[in-house]
């Protein structure tokens, strides 16, 4: 029972770090807010100050809409962006829809036909996820592009390979519609898909204003019209007017932190910094939506609502440089207990391995594990007769896994001909004391 719940915990947390971010792990990333707002430093709007209010959307779709969760981040590529770009765990299976396929990391209303889109980074990106009383979620996204003719390259490409399929077809709620136009500067396209899932309208629009495309996602069993979107991308375009401006504070280790540490020159790849309101609400859609709410225990579901359905923030950062890769992530809970038990059913889980450590260093309750492939070779004396053999180092991969009060750390170092030793670790960990 124990190794069971520790496998589904470390599969949730998992999702939380990294399917929310699509994989792009970041560092604590805030935006300056531009608008007059109030938040606390761990509320949705704190991490996207410059999407939409929750009032705005509640006013196109109806109903009370709130943001439940907020996420800023950088280094995102176009292909992620269209799928959502911070959701991905809400459809994990593989869908084709009416002969459109559906990535399994994504809930993209169009289809990736975009050769420039694993290769189209934006810069920066905000994302608004908003859910209603009732069942289902919106997403209301932009993202910066330092490349200027790619925003508008990609909404007319979707229009130009799309729209032939579906010409003089009304937009209605019982068939495959969609839409192009234009609204307050930006081009638009609209798609609208019924009965996905069996059960739920799946709608979008991909739009670029100035070298901004913004995205705009709705699920839920209620089929809403084009202009309900146009509405909300209107509103959206207003705040882009007074560019945001980013600012980088992390509680995550930096890539000099780093060197200091190995020796190697990282680079900061990617980021990403996500804000949950609810994420019980995030578990129980994630259940729903995969059916995960039949294979999971009573006991199991509960103990996930009381340790990761109290994850308020987590904070990642990649970092690469050649063949060498260091990941991180940071994820506050709204007590402490949370993250103690998440460790204490890890560590029960890993207490019979031989390669796992566990310690107490600079205020971290810690487990770490290190791996390391070796490549031998034999050097022949002919003076003496003997030989020797070298062992190196060609692959260590080392991790980590600590908690300090509400923090949970997760840290993973790939490294090519040298070893990330523990002394390292430990050295890690009294700079995360130093920035939380």
């Amino acid at each position: 029972m124990v190794s069971k719940s520790s496998k589904i915990l470390v599969v949730i947390v998992v999702v939380l770090f990294v399917a929310v971010g699509a994989l792009y792990a970041t560092g604590m990333l805030n935006f300056n807010n531009t608008g007059p707002k109030t938040t606390s430093p761990t509320s949705p709007e704190a991490k996207a100050p410059n999407v939409v209010s929750s009032s705005v959307v509640s006013k196109a779709f109806g109903s009370q809409w709130r943001m439940d969760t907020g996420a800023a981040g950088t280094s995102l590529n176009a292909s992620t962006f269209m799928g959502g770009g911070a959701f991905p765990l809400i459809i994990p299976e593989h869908h084709n829809i009416n002969g459109f396929f559906s990535s399994g990391v994504s809930i993209d209303p169009f289809p990736n036909v975009l050769g420039l889109g694993n290769n189209l980074t934006y810069n920066s990106y905000q994302i608004g996820i908003y859910v209603p009383p009732q069942n289902g979620f919106a997403i209301v996204s932009f993202a910066h592009s330092t490349q200027n003719v790619s925003p508008g390259y990609i909404v007319s490409y979707i229009n130009s390979q799309i729209y032939p399929h579906f010409k003089g077809k009304a937009v209605t709620p019982s068939s495959d519609s969609y839409k192009n136009g234009t609204v307050d500067g930006a081009n638009y396209d609209f798609a609208s898909i019924p009965h996905f899932d069996n059960r739920y309208y799946l709608e979008g629009v991909i739009a670029n204003y100035s070298v901004y495309n913004i995205l705009l996602i709705y699920l839920t069993p209620h089929f809403t019209g084009y202009g309900n979107f146009t509405e909300i991308l209107s509103s959206q375009i207003g705040m882009l007017k007074s560019a945001p401006t980013t600012t980088v504070h992390s509680v995550l280790f930096s890539s000099s932190q780093v060197k200091s540490v190995t020796g190697i020159s990282f680079k900061l790849q990617s980021t990403i910094s996500v804000n949950f309101n609810n994420t019980r609400k995030l578990l129980s859609e994630y259940e729903s939506f995969t059916g995960a709410s039949s294979s999971i225990s009573k006991t199991n579901s509960t103990l996930l609502n009381n340790t990761i359905g109290n994850v308020q923030t987590v904070s990642a950062e990649n970092l690469i440089q050649s063949k060498n890769t260091t990941e991180g992530a940071m994820i506050y809970f709204s007590n402490s207990s949370s993250p103690a038990s998440l460790y204490d059913l890890m560590t029960k889980t890993s207490e019979n391995s031989s390669s796992m450590h566990l310690g107490i260093y600079s205020g971290w309750h810690y487990m770490f594990q290190n791996t390391t492939d070796y490549s031998y070779s034999y050097r022949y004396n002919q003076t003496t007769g003997n030989g020797t053999y070298t062992k190196t180092p060609i692959l260590n991969t080392s991790f980590i896994i600590a908690v300090n009060g509400n923090y949970m750390f997760i840290m993973e170092v790939i490294l090519k001909n040298k070893v990330f030793d523990l002394s390292m670790a430990q050295s890690i960990l009294t700079d995360e004391s130093s920035l939380i």
